[in-house]
């Protein structure tokens, strides 16, 4: 059991999947578990997925017939053992704080968490750990 299950819902996105997941992997804080959903790519999101999850034992991949965004956080809720989420989009990259810095705001108190973002156009996505 992790302290914080990262949930990334995907379909056909082999050019940013690795990126994304090395950000997760990447968090200062590290009692995290992640959640790989694919959502029946057609692309090689599927293969880069189990690549990855044999390269670290924190890393969980289900298989599924597409079903749509909402249908796969849910299916990773369904295997998260958390006791908290969070939801990455598997084009989007974090910062190497931002678990630890969401989950001080809730150990403190808060009920839920939320992040700004940055928007970045035109600019090769990379993660420096």
């Amino acid at each position: 059991m992790h302290k914080v299950s990262i949930i990334i819902p995907l379909y056909n996105v082999e050019e940013y999947l690795e990126t994304t997941v090395r950000s997760a992997l990447a968090q200062t804080y590290t009692d995290i578990g992640i959640i790989l959903v694919d959502d029946g790519s057609t692309d090689k999101s599927g293969a880069i997925c189990d690549s990855l999850a044999a390269q670290d034992p924190r890393i969980r991949v289900i298989h599924k017939p597409n079903g749509g965004v909402s249908d796969s956080r849910n299916t990773g809720l369904d295997a998260a053992d958390g006791e908290y989420i969070f939801f990455l989009d598997s084009d989007d990259i974090i910062a190497p704080d931002t678990i630890e810095t969401l989950l001080g705001a809730c150990e403190q108190g808060a009920d839920l968490a939320i992040a700004g973002y940055v928007r970045f156009k035109n600019e090769p996505r990379t993660i420096h750990a």
